[in-house]
């Protein structure tokens, strides 16, 4: 875990277009000057202030200046970035929705988007994207459809590895969302989905699996809600048996803001199930 953990850091530094073999020894290098404190401490995307490298503040990574660790600096982004939460007098173009671009149904297009919004990425001092989203639109209530790119597996997966490449054409980090059967908004933080397994294979997981083997993203933001009884961010069937050896994924995994699978949020109150919806066999 710790290799995937820093490997993903140091291809987002400086070096980012050094060849597959030279970041691979750095990472060993720097992995064994590594003491167990450090290597906890690169798990944590918010630091605290006290441990901020000076003009860093949310969504930003530890930086580990004795070890020549940089941090992670992201930035939201189904649409293309935001701009820097450190000067955020500097704004970028707003993007289409996931669905227009979607629309397009033209790959080569798609590519060249995530390379701009990398490029606009790398322009206002970050170096990670949260995006593309590629969860299904499954109920029209959902207040994200917009950033999905529709109700089909398939197209959904082309064109979330398309963005995914192009970003990462410029050494700029995707970060795929969120994983999985995330499908609404209201609640999500507390729900219980049920989703039959046939159902997950066939309609849920292609669209991240294609973002894993086509467009071989550096990274994952896992979801809020439970699958089938497990918290998304803690589920070792869904982020070690099938994204990592099912897979090949070898990136790392980020949480959805707060979505820890802390204890008190297994004793809430609010949690609920849901069937989710589907038109396939609950066989």
């Amino acid at each position: 875990m710790y290799k995937h953990t820093l490997f993903a850091f140091l291809i987002c530094l400086p070096f980012s277009h050094a060849k597959a073999d030279e970041v691979e020894a750095r990472v060993q290098e720097t992995l064994a000057k590594m003491t167990l404190a450090d290597k906890v401490e690169q798990l944590n995307i918010e630091p605290e202030k006290s441990k901020q490298h000076s003009k860093l503040g949310p969504r930003s990574q530890v930086w580990n200046k004795e070890l020549n660790i940089g941090p992670i600096l992201a930035t939201p982004g189904p649409r293309g970035p935001r701009g820097s939460i450190e000067r955020p007098s500097v704004l970028t173009p707003c993007s289409p929705t996931g669905l227009c671009i979607s629309s397009t149904w033209n790959t080569e297009l798609q590519f060249e988007t995530g390379r701009q919004w990398g490029l606009l990425t790398k322009e206002v001092g970050l170096n990670t994207i949260f995006g593309p989203g590629v969860n299904m639109i499954k109920d029209p209530r959902a207040g994200r459809n917009a950033e999905y790119f529709g109700e089909d597996p398939f197209q959904s997966g082309k064109v979330g590895s398309a963005l995914t490449q192009g970003m990462q054409s410029v050494g700029v980090a995707a970060n795929v969302k969120h994983f999985v059967a995330n499908n609404w908004e209201t609640g999500r933080k507390y729900h219980n989905v049920i989703v039959p397994m046939r159902s997950l294979r066939e309609l849920y997981f292609p669209a991240f699996q294609m973002c894993v083997e086509e467009g071989h993203t550096w990274s994952f933001m896992t979801c809020y809600n439970q699958v089938n009884g497990e918290w998304g961010s803690a589920s070792k069937w869904l982020l070690t048996d099938i994204v990592r050896k099912e897979w090949g994924f070898d990136g790392f995994f980020v949480s959805d803001w707060d979505a820890k699978s802390a204890p008190w949020r297994k004793r809430s109150r609010r949690a609920r199930t849901w069937n989710c919806p589907d038109r396939c066999s609950s066989t």
